[in-house]
């Protein structure tokens, strides 16, 4: 009985990404992320055409026009390399292949280059060659870059109203069990595209965005299921506070994230004091106002 009531939970729980709401969470195909890059580039449509039904030749053009693709797409990064849970989720592999992962790394692995359009290049034909089959046309979930993440972190901070001596406590690695930190994560997990509240938790967005595979797990998914078991899907703040607490705190780095905006926002905070308790003194214009007056009669 225990396994099948998980079982029902898992199915309200993990949704496919399609259900979830938009928000900040962004969907592209790969052909849009070609067909952009193909625009800036200056590529005309029936060369971008001409690379797709050749499996995308090894030629300069076609080199900047993959690089520009999978660096759209979150897939790829000039400094860090391929994120292999970003592009993966643009490969279909055959049901019955069991070697397909390792033979991709091992490709990427093994192919090793200088030049500034190659590597991602490169990369990208590791996986069509060995991967499985390019998902052309499916939209797939963008993850946040670093500062899109802060951004959103920023944004339910200031949206949460905050008391003034909050921030610093953040800052101090007080966090997660703070009072008011409930309604700021639930603004990011819904803002983010990570839980919906009809839907639950997306864990495939939740790899897609942070790379950790224990996400993947039958445990963290059985961890969340009987937290939504017990809060009966009533009370989403608990339910989101509580699935960091005791299944994702040591799976997903986002409380080093919450700590680093915390800090940067008091900073911000503190300097418009300063500049406000300067400008205190200062004479109000004594004008009529010019615009937005009181209509008389």
């Amino acid at each position: 009985m225990r396994i099948l009531a998980i079982s029902l939970f898992l199915a309200v729980l993990c949704t496919s990404s399609a259900e979830l709401p938009t928000h900040y969470a962004a969907k592209k195909s790969f052909h849009t992320a070609l067909q952009q890059c193909a625009e800036y580039l200056l590529i005309p449509e029936n060369n971008l055409q001409h690379y797709i039904n050749s499996s995308f030749p090894n030629d300069p053009s076609v080199q900047r026009l993959i690089r520009c693709s999978l660096m759209l797409l979150g897939c790829w990064d000039d400094s860090t390399g391929v994120r292999v849970h970003v592009i993966e989720n643009f490969f279909q592999p055959d049901p019955k292949d069991c070697n397909h992962i390792r033979r991709a790394r091992e490709c990427v692995r093994k192919n090793t280059t200088d030049s500034v359009f190659s590597p991602a290049y490169v990369t990208f034909q590791c996986y069509y060659q060995q991967f499985g089959h390019l998902k052309l046309y499916n939209e797939q979930f963008i993850p946040l870059r670093s500062y899109e993440l802060m951004q959103l972190v920023e944004t339910a901070l200031e949206i949460s109203n905050l008391p003034w001596f909050v921030p610093t406590q953040y800052v101090a690695g007080d966090i997660l069990y703070e009072p008011h930190f409930p309604p700021v994560l639930l603004f990011i997990f819904l803002q983010g595209g990570f839980y919906g509240t009809e839907t639950g938790f997306d864990l495939q967005r939740l790899y897609t965005q942070f790379g950790a595979e224990p996400l993947l797990t039958v445990g963290v998914r059985q961890c969340l299921a009987e937290i939504v078991k017990v809060e009966k899907a009533r009370d989403h703040e608990a339910i989101v506070i509580k699935a960091m607490q005791r299944c994702l705190q040591d799976v997903i780095p986002l409380l080093p994230v919450v700590a680093e905006v915390a800090g940067r926002w008091n900073d911000g905070k503190n300097k418009a004091a300063k500049t406000c308790a300067r400008m205190s003194g200062s004479t109000v214009p004594t004008l009529p106002p010019f615009y937005n007056r009181v209509c008389e009669d």
